[in-house]
């Protein structure tokens, strides 16, 4: 491609920086810098054979179409990212017909518990890092006098629940890439406080990649791109 030297004027021949990436597979090359994303090779002469290979399996598992998408709806016209920051809408008390008052609200809430309607849902993807914890937050120990965790603590409560309603409540918990392994090793271990294994799901909540105010992808590192959940229930 062509652009003017700014010293005097004239045309000048530069290589575009893809070009010299010869050992890039060409068609990912083709196609993330058709995405306006070619940056992600920056680094690529710097990395060894299996370097190479775990990036270039992680960048076809890219969208890079669902990524153009999110990035769409959030760019400004200036090329930075546009921030939402009003309050999310809130459903209160009062403003549906079936839940005028908490009482109503309670009542209908222990027959649907009793028909077996009621699931629970705990986002539990964090690491207990900056508590003090090691390991996901589910074992911070949060009994002041019993030592409990919060697994056992949620599994404890939602046992005296099913007890009382006679019902099974199915518990699902979002897991993150980081602590699923030690998050269903430490159910194991303690026998799921007590529920029933098949009552309790895990899910690993899902992975995007994380696009700066421009739209364009971050590298974590020279050989791959930062990752960020990609919201509570995916």
């Amino acid at each position: 491609w062509r652009s003017m030297d700014e010293k005097n004027g004239t045309s000048v021949r530069r290589t575009h920086p893809a070009s010299t990436l010869k050992d890039v597979p060409a068609d990912l090359l083709e196609e993330f810098v058709a995405a306006g994303q070619g940056h992600v090779f920056r680094f690529w002469k710097e990395l060894d054979e299996k370097e190479r290979e775990t990036f270039a399996r992680e960048l076809r598992g890219v969208d890079l179409a669902e990524v153009a998408n999110l990035a769409a709806g959030h760019v400004e016209k200036g090329g930075r990212i546009a921030r939402d920051r009003s309050p999310a809408p809130v459903l209160r008390l009062g403003e549906e017909p079936s839940f005028t008052t908490r009482r109503r609200a309670a009542e209908e809430g222990r027959k649907l518990l009793a028909a077996g309607k009621i699931g629970l849902f705990l986002v539990a993807g964090g690491q207990g890092s900056r508590l003090g914890c090691d390991g996901p937050k589910g074992y911070l120990p949060a009994g002041p006098l019993s030592g409990k965790t919060l697994f056992q603590l949620h599994a404890e409560k939602i046992a005296a629940l099913g007890a009382a309603h006679g019902a099974r409540i199915p518990w699902y918990i979002m897991t993150s890439q980081a602590n699923d392994d030690a998050t269903r090793r430490f159910f194991k271990e303690h026998r799921f406080f007590g529920l029933r294994p098949d009552d309790v799901s895990f899910l690993p909540q899902s992975m995007l990649p994380a696009l700066d105010d421009a739209g364009k992808l971050i590298l974590q590192s020279k050989g791959r791109l930062f990752l960020s959940p990609n919201g509570h229930g995916g």
